[in-house]
């Protein structure tokens, strides 16, 4: 017969090692040509995913227009089981708005994201290295004091020289973010240099493999070619013996149930990208 501690140990197991479901269908599949939603099939949506018991609906991004501030909004006070996530720029006002529409959830969490690539430095947002990393403890920061979950996207990652995305990402771990993601925006990387950036962030960034208290760093993906869609989650798994001391984790992604790999209280390696969204002046992470 199994002996209490094992059965208390097996638990403890099957509660860490969990499969994690995070939609961004009513946010990222909006993005879509055709997909627009209207409020009601977007409360439809999300009544649904409610009731499957997806962990988290990141249910829109406040800032872009009012009526994805009131779709959010309702979303948030009707939920009753998921996690109710809105979408912000690394701007006070951004986060303000988007706490604002989360407030009425019974969990709710802020995801707060910029640009770190040369390309967007210099070109999207004209500022240097420095501002980017006072943008980033400013902006979680001024999230956490909302939330006690905050995500921080680091926007064109696969495209940033190593030594800065490590500074960018312990800034936000060092001011609150409880979970970061990591999103190649556009496509840029292999399955072994993803691979490999992983390795990189897992050896090199202090409090990376074990957020205290948190959901771990999102190591994202996301490329049109469907064979990278999976090889990219998947291929991080033999970059480092932490991850793989223990079945990872999944998280689903929507619209197209991108996978996302994660392990409880270690970086989460998964999928993301970014996209310009409408009635916004700039790109929003996937």
């Amino acid at each position: 017969m199994e002996s209490e501690r094992e059965t208390s140990e097996g638990k403890a197991r099957s509660d860490k090692d969990r499969v994690i479901i995070f939609d961004t269908t009513l946010r990222d599949g909006e993005q879509c040509p055709g997909a627009t939603m209207t409020f009601d099939e977007k409360l439809e949506v999300a009544e649904l995913l409610d009731e499957m018991g997806v962990d988290v609906i990141e249910a829109g991004f406040p800032i872009a227009s009012q009526g994805d501030f009131e779709s959010v909004q309702e979303i948030a006070r009707r939920a009753e089981k998921s996690v109710i996530c809105g979408l912000a720029r690394a701007q006070m006002k951004d986060i303000d708005v988007c706490a604002d529409a989360i407030k009425p959830a019974k969990r709710g969490r802020i995801h707060t994201f910029i640009g770190t690539s040369p390309l967007h430095r210099k070109y999207q947002m004209g500022i240097e290295e420095a501002e980017v990393l006072e943008r980033i403890a400013a902006s979680v920061t001024r999230a956490r004091t909302y939330t006690d979950d905050v995500e921080w996207s680091a926007m064109d990652a696969t495209r940033t020289e190593h030594d800065f995305l490590c500074r960018c990402v312990e800034a936000a771990i060092k001011a609150g973010a409880t979970t970061v993601n990591i999103p190649d925006t556009v496509g840029y990387a292999t399955p072994d240099e993803f691979a490999g950036l992983i390795r990189m962030l897992l050896e090199r960034v202090p409090g990376a493999d074990g957020i205290a208290g948190s959901g771990g760093v999102d190591v994202g993906k996301q490329t049109l070619d469907w064979d990278f869609l999976i090889a990219n989650p998947v291929a991080p798994l033999s970059a480092s013996q932490l991850v793989m001391e223990t079945p990872p984790q999944v998280i689903v992604r929507g619209p197209l149930t991108q996978p996302l790999i994660q392990r409880a209280n270690r970086p989460t390696l998964g999928v993301g990208s970014t996209q310009a969204n409408p009635g916004t002046s700039s790109a929003s992470p996937r």
